[in-house]
């Protein structure tokens, strides 16, 4: 019998280290996701937080977990907290350094670290089971494990391993809404939680390294990338969240916000052996979120079948989802006082825009519109020292990890207020889109529709375009040709549309060229025309030390596949849109929430996860990195 075992590790709090905020967090959102969504039973998992995990008891439990395994088992480690790197003796590390886990009671000298080599004698023992493995390190250095697993070839056919970073780079944490998590642990959650039951590791780690490619640290996978998430074993079909807490009036749901709970979404209880959901599945109550935390929900009782009939072991499945209100959060500075009082004209305009939205205080926002004063130097404390020296008042808009947007507006301008109330409108429209997806993870579409980017070759055929080893990124240069192809495995005949969303924060629809969605019958494959992929002339360029990395640039083509036709033309209009009705008088979900994307428009009531088949709909993304010709960067 296959069974699946975890041992999971997280330590904010060392007594020798600065603390962490993010990696207790990091480790409890990964155990309520494997046995949420992938089938691990609570005791064949082993969670050591803070002072649990100590170097012997780190080792100790790692023994242990791998004693147990037997043939075809699938084996989960994962660790969130500090890592180090310490000089190599046997050589066989990259750059002469072995990559180190630092348990609770590491030394204020850094004694009692737990080397990579220490983990491997460890792995190697397990010549004579043959499980399947998965390490998971969110930690500085992470690299990979390549000298172990060249160390038996047994090894890497049945391991994969993820790492957060490269070995010569940070891993970073930051806030999701009011809660801490590693960067790299939430972005591997949420590709999880999208991911479909025959999804691969490969295909998971190019949708982390996409969301990444804009941070300093790139991720890392080693070995078997093309197997099936956690073991070749069957993955549950109904995907549900655990009920763990009760009281009179509130039930606590194991997931919380890093897997896509949002505060208004009810949910349905059903009885712990629940399988399958139908229309006859008796349900246990009805409960409604009011509160997201990292990793756990509280929800509000609103029904019950009898009494207790809510209780922990019974099965969570979302109802109705709020999409929440689809506006960007804008903050305003500037290093100079009267300077920001006289943009308040931007303030005012955006008071009374349905897309984007002021930050309340000490609320985290999405852009901040930075007012900068006429500055002859520039040091890197100032504010956006990318611009270097300016001639006269300038607005900049500055996204997260201080990624600056373009372009620059010259505050004397009479038209600046309005051009950067239009380009604030237009980035929220596109991240709405970028954001929207079915979150119903059982819906008949999962999985149906495949959609790659295919580049030519030397003899003039054609290739899926693969993710480099390292990046995990596909990359394309000024100038490539790419061919977009799709193939619909549903039963039904599905309507095709593809937007494009480069990082420019617009929205284009590449296909079709008619009005609406295309038909694709069942088993059909359509290979669209090859189309050239380019950099468009900059308003400003940056030059030197501070110019912007140009893995920025990243590019996602998003598929739009729905059981109707729809037309997406007035999405991607670009004159003004504000106060303009449903162009086509749909009434389906989707039509809604992409006008409310579109326009800001619309109710935030939450809306049924279950549709009808006529109504159906998913979402398939597909990501890239674009360089110039020639154009040196980590991507190579």
């Amino acid at each position: 019998m296959t069974n699946k075992r975890a041992l999971l590790i997280g330590i904010n709090d060392y007594p020798n280290m600065p603390k962490l905020n993010g990696a207790v967090n990091d480790a409890r959102l990964m155990a309520g996701l494997l046995k949420s969504s992938f089938g691990f039973m609570p005791g064949n998992m082993t969670l050591l937080l803070d002072e649990q995990a100590t170097r012997q008891s780190l080792l100790a439990a790692f023994e242990r977990l791998l004693r147990r395994v037997k043939d075809d088992d699938a084996v989960v480690f994962f660790y969130s907290g500090w890592g180090h790197r310490l000089p190599d003796p046997t050589g066989r590390w990259p750059n002469g350094m072995v990559s180190t886990l630092m348990p609770y009671d590491v030394g204020a000298d850094g004694g009692g670290q737990v080397t990579y080599d220490e983990l491997c004698e460890r792995l190697l023992q397990l010549k004579a089971a043959k499980p399947y493995l998965t390490l998971i390190i969110d930690t500085n250095y992470a690299g990979t494990i390549g000298p172990c697993l060249d160390a038996d070839p047994h090894l890497r056919e049945r391991t994969v391993f993820l790492g957060a970073c490269r070995t010569d780079e940070f891993a970073y944490e930051s806030r999701f809404g009011d809660v801490s998590h590693g960067m790299f642990s939430y972005t591997l959650s949420q590709a999880l939680v999208s991911a479909g039951p025959k999804a691969t590791y490969r295909q998971v780690f190019e949708q982390v390294s996409q969301v990444l490619a804009r941070s300093r640290q790139h991720p890392q996978m080693e070995g078997e990338g093309d197997r099936r998430l956690f073991g070749a074993g069957k993955v549950e079909s109904m995907r549900f969240v655990p009920v763990i807490g009760r009281t009179r009036t509130t039930a606590t749901l194991s997931a919380g916000a890093a897997l896509g709970m949002t505060a208004g979404s009810t949910w349905a209880i059903y009885a712990p052996g629940t399988l399958k959901v139908t229309a006859d599945t008796p349900k246990r109550g009805l409960v409604e979120i009011t509160k997201v935390d990292a990793v756990t929900s509280e929800a509000r009782i609103l029904s019950e079948a009898g009494a207790e009939a809510i209780a922990p072991g019974t099965k969570a499945v979302e109802e109705t989802h709020s999409y929440g209100e689809m506006r960007l959060v804008v903050d305003f500075r500037s290093p100079d006082e009267e300077l920001l009082r006289r943009g308040e004209g931007l303030r005012r305009l955006l008071e009374d825009s349905q897309l984007v939205r002021i930050a309340g205080p000490d609320e985290h926002a999405d852009v901040t519109a930075w007012l900068l004063a006429p500055r002859s130097a520039v040091q890197k404390s100032d504010p956006v020292p990318q611009l270097g020296a300016l001639a006269e008042p300038t607005w900049a808009l500055v996204a997260e990890k201080d990624r600056l947007l373009r372009p620059t507006y010259r505050a004397e301008e009479r038209s600046a207020v309005w051009d950067l109330r239009d380009k604030l409108e237009q980035l929220a429209r596109q991240r709405n889109i970028l954001n929207l997806r079915n979150p119903n993870l059982n819906s008949q579409l999962v999985g149906k529709v495949d959609f790659i980017l295919e580049r030519p070759l030397a003899d003039g055929t054609w290739a899926e375009a693969q993710p480099e080893a390292q990046s995990g990124m596909v990359v394309f240069e000024d100038g490539d040709q790419v061919r977009l192809v799709i193939s619909n495995h549903h039963q039904a005949p599905l309507y095709i549309s593809i937007l494009d969303l480069p990082w420019q924060g617009t929205i284009d629809l590449i296909f079709p060229s008619g009005d609406k969605s295309e038909q694709m019958g069942p088993g059909e494959r359509v290979e669209l025309e090859p189309t050239q992929v380019y950099i468009p002339e900059e308003r400003f360029k940056r030059t030197g030390a501070d110019a912007e990395p140009p893995e920025t640039r990243v590019e996602t083509v998003k598929l739009f596949a729905t059981a109707y036709p729809i037309d997406f033309r007035a999405l991607v209009r670009q004159e003004a849109v504000r106060g303009m009705e449903s162009s086509i008088g749909e009434t389906t979900l989707l039509w809604e929430l992409l006008d409310m994307a579109r326009t800001g428009h619309g109710s935030r009531r939450s809306r049924p996860v279950q549709l009808p088949a006529e109504q159906e709909w998913i979402t398939v993304e597909r990501s890239f990195a674009l360089l110039r010709k020639g154009e040196k960067t980590w991507l190579r």
